[in-house]
């Protein structure tokens, strides 16, 4: 079993040097096929993967409210929560462990004054939160204590990229900051950035006690509220719970309220409701270019296919020889196929150098941090399946085709080789070639 592989590599390698054009394009066609696919895989990997970064993700929701329309009974769903929900939650939801809640506005102005840095002043996107905020969000320090930072009004929490911008070589803890040409800020904690795929974004953190009266507010819908369950609570439970606050808390005229809990995994991408339900968002985008990449590499697998066959011509007499001196059939298709699947791994190779070339502009192009991790067991294990799965499906047809040939009608020059390689139920074919001529198959004459 050993030594027939062998020569099927051996042959398979001879086959290809021996034909170099031909064997350059469809080694070309398959790597541009592969790596569209492998990119737009890169890209749909990205999305599903939206907020797991985050320690216990599966715990952590945004909190919606329904509320019904006493006229049409359709129910509607705020993105934006009241200012004493996240109180009121705290309270009167034991299935709660934390709760927070953060401003929905615009970037504020920083300014920063001192020593060699002179003085700048820019715009930086950044919220005000409850004290409870690094209770949801376990994010990671760098430097400080950010719980204990953002309990305390005169202090700031910011990212990695804010501290290398604002100070040399990022060292910002102690320093100070201030937030809108109004309140001066000292930094107390720094933190990691964010990566793309997270929902959150932001550059800054500051107490929310800095702030007005208007978060005591029930009709003020302009905060974002986020909890974090115990352990073993499931989404219906604590909902359950929540059904009574809006009648104990808020009033009558808005005791209809009705909290919805989302889990934060689910925000990206099932971000549109409708009568009080998730009816999908950017999933959308993400099935069809899943589809788009595997029409992408079925093209390519179909245009490697169609050449194989259209050079069945100059292939006939190997395959007429090899029969007569007592090659079986099974054979044959073994040594199509292993020539197929060696054109597939050398198209996989070019591939994955073109992804990693491409994949700097790509990122810029779509903001996004996708990389190309090559110690990633499983990017290797899907290459490997993207080998094995091209490979036999492009070099099935060609295999099977070629192995079916008389060897004696090849050796009498009884062959006709005419237009219409696949003609029929399969014309599209020669169409995705693109070139009509290199169509032509192996026909018997009346």
């Amino acid at each position: 079993m050993t030594t027939m592989f062998r020569n099927y590599v051996k042959i398979a390698i001879r086959s290809l040097l021996k034909n170099k054009l031909y064997s350059g394009i469809n080694v070309f066609g398959l790597a541009l096929g592969m790596a569209c696919s492998l990119l737009i895989g890169l890209w749909v990997k990205d999305e599903l993967r939206y907020d797991r970064f985050l320690p216990n993700a599966d715990a952590i929701c945004f909190v919606r409210v329904n509320f019904p329309d006493p006229n049409t009974g359709i129910i509607g769903t705020n993105f934006v929560t009241p200012g004493p929900l996240q109180e009121a939650i705290a309270k009167d939801v034991p299935e709660v462990a934390a709760v927070t809640k953060i401003n929905y506005g615009p970037e504020y102005l920083i300014k920063v004054t001192g020593g060699l840095l002179g003085e700048k002043t820019a715009k930086e996107k950044g919220h005000f939160a409850t004290a409870d905020f690094f209770g949801v969000f376990d994010l990671p320090a760098l430097y400080g204590d950010p719980k204990a930072a953002l309990a305390q009004p005169d202090k700031i929490i910011i990212t990695r990229k804010l501290a290398e911008k604002y100070f040399p070589n990022g060292l910002a803890l102690g320093k100070t900051l201030q937030l809108d040409n109004d309140k001066f800020y000292t930094v107390g904690a720094v933190i990691e950035d964010l990566p793309t795929n997270s929902t959150l974004q932001f550059d800054w953190l500051a107490n929310w006690k800095v702030q007005g009266q208007g978060m005591k507010k029930w009709g003020n819908n302009g905060f974002q509220t986020f909890v974090r369950l115990k352990p073993k609570t499931t989404l219906s439970q604590a909902e359950a719970a929540m059904k009574g606050i809006y009648p104990h808390f808020a009033g009558k005229n808005f005791e209809s309220g009705l909290p919805n809990l989302q889990p934060i995994t689910d925000l990206h991408l099932y971000g549109d409701y409708k009568n009080g339900k998730s009816v999908g968002g950017r999933i959308a985008y993400v099935r069809v270019f899943s589809i788009v990449a595997l029409f992408i590499l079925l093209i390519a697998c179909i245009n490697f296919m169609n050449l194989a066959t259209a050079r069945s011509s100059t292939r006939a007499k190997e395959v007429g020889v090899r029969k007569v001196v007592g090659a079986m059939r099974s054979s044959l298709v073994g040594q199509f196929l292993s020539e197929s699947v060696m054109t597939s791994l050398l198209a996989a190779i070019l591939a994955l150098t073109l992804v990693w070339f491409v994949l700097p502009t790509f990122n810029t192009v779509f903001e996004k941090q996708l990389t190309l991790d090559l110690a990633e067991p499983a990017l290797w294990l899907i290459i490997l399946a993207l080998v094995i799965m091209t490979g036999f499906l492009s070099g099935s047809y060609p295999a099977l085709f070629l192995s079916l040939l008389q060897p004696i009608k090849i050796l009498k020059g009884r062959l006709q080789f005419g237009p219409g390689l696949w003609a029929g139920k399969a014309s599209l074919a020669p169409g995705l070639v693109g070139v009509e001529p290199l169509a032509r198959h192996v026909r018997l004459p009346d």
